[in-house]
């Protein structure tokens, strides 16, 4: 994960982590999925793009037409060459997100590139503009160079296709305006960008911890406290199992909420002052347990701390305080990801020998 290229979305995904917080990392996965970037103009080509696949049924494997909505995903579009039948292992995958204007033009000329250099193509690509991997081009090591040139002759060809292309994944290794992840093998539970997306929420909890200095006990009102409590909750019931979760999260708890409510300035010293060791974090430790008049226990957790923090506003001594937080928050993210190896380095087929420059668009809010 390149530090500089992700300052930006890591500050966007934190201010919308700040709208609507969340115990996990869903938050977090809505955020980094989401395309940013607004297109002047939303008209959609696809039909008629649609129109010139269909006189050419050939090309493409039965229900893998560009214009044949996956029927597990409808979501998404699986599109393979006739020829496609998966023997070239999978090892990599690029990723691209083009816009909504320029997608369907986009996927004509991968396809065009493709057969003109004979690559027997499996890719997938949304219609929908709510992600950064709106397409994913899968290769095989064999394929890597033949993509990396196809992809410089449509940058060379039709520029205005890739003049307002988005940000990509977090997940992956930006390479001018693509980037580059290898093919997911991991039995971890989850996709890549779950797993990125579960490592900057347990991030954004430790920023938004080492920094409680920056909130004051009066800003903790019965507002903040009820959003503690709910989170509390929430917190409990995902250590129940699926049918008393359900019954836990969407019974009511006013005993609960009204000894949260009594206890505010307590409540308040405890989140703003206790030690929080980094292992009670990683792990979401109960930091303290309290006891509502029902005799229902109840436990403050690190998370749900975090939710309650995300929705008061910090008191920043200087603009220049806010930003090295910011960046504190890309270090650490960074580091753990590549910790964790999902962040490889990039095959050289793919940089023609050269540097090329990395580069994300500048986010627009």
């Amino acid at each position: 994960m390149d530090l500089i290229d992700n300052i930006a979305n890591i500050k966007y995904i934190f201010r919308e982590f700040t709208k609507n917080p969340s115990l996990g990392y869903a938050a977090i996965y809505k955020a980094l999925t989401k395309n940013r970037l607004k297109n002047s103009n939303e008209h959609d080509e696809f039909e008629i793009y649609k129109a010139l696949w269909q006189k050419h049924p050939e090309i493409f494997k039965k229900g893998f037409e560009p214009y044949s909505p996956c029927e597990s995903n409808p979501g998404f579009y699986h599109v393979q060459h006739a020829s496609y039948d998966g023997s070239q292992t999978r090892k990599h995958r690029i990723y691209i997100n083009p816009s909504v204007k320029n997608r369907a033009k986009f996927v004509h000329e991968l396809i065009k590139e493709c057969l003109k250099n004979n690559v027997s193509f499996y890719f997938k690509y949304a219609r929908g503009d709510n992600r950064t991997d709106n397409l994913l081009i899968y290769a095989s090591d064999e394929q890597l160079e033949q993509y990396a040139k196809i992809l410089d002759n449509i940058e060379k060809n039709h520029p205005e296709i890739i003049s307002d292309f988005g940000p990509t994944p977090l997940s992956a290794t930006s390479i001018s305006w693509y980037a580059y992840g290898p093919e997911d093998k991991s039995s971890e539970k989850g996709s890549l960008s779950q797993r990125v997306s579960k490592i900057v929420r347990k991030n954004i909890t430790k920023t938004l911890i080492e920094n409680r200095s920056l909130y004051s006990p009066t800003q903790i009102d019965e507002t903040a406290i009820v959003n503690l409590s709910k989170a509390c909750i929430q917190a409990h019931a995902e250590k129940l199992d699926q049918a008393e979760k359900d019954i836990f999260v969407h019974s009511k708890h006013p005993d609960i909420e009204n000894m949260f409510k009594k206890n505010i300035k307590n409540i308040a010293n405890f989140v703003l002052n206790c030690d929080i060791a980094d292992e009670q974090i990683e792990n979401d430790m109960p930091l303290v347990e309290l006891i509502a008049d029902n005799g229902q226990h109840i436990e403050i957790t690190p998370s749900a701390i975090s939710v309650m923090l995300a929705k008061l506003k910090p008191n920043f001594s200087s603009a220049q305080q806010r930003d090295d937080i910011y960046k504190t928050l890309a270090q650490k993210c960074a580091h753990d990801i590549n910790e964790q190896n999902l962040n490889p380095n990039i095959p050289r087929v793919l940089l023609n020998g050269e540097t090329k420059p990395k580069h994300n668009p500048i986010i627009q809010r």
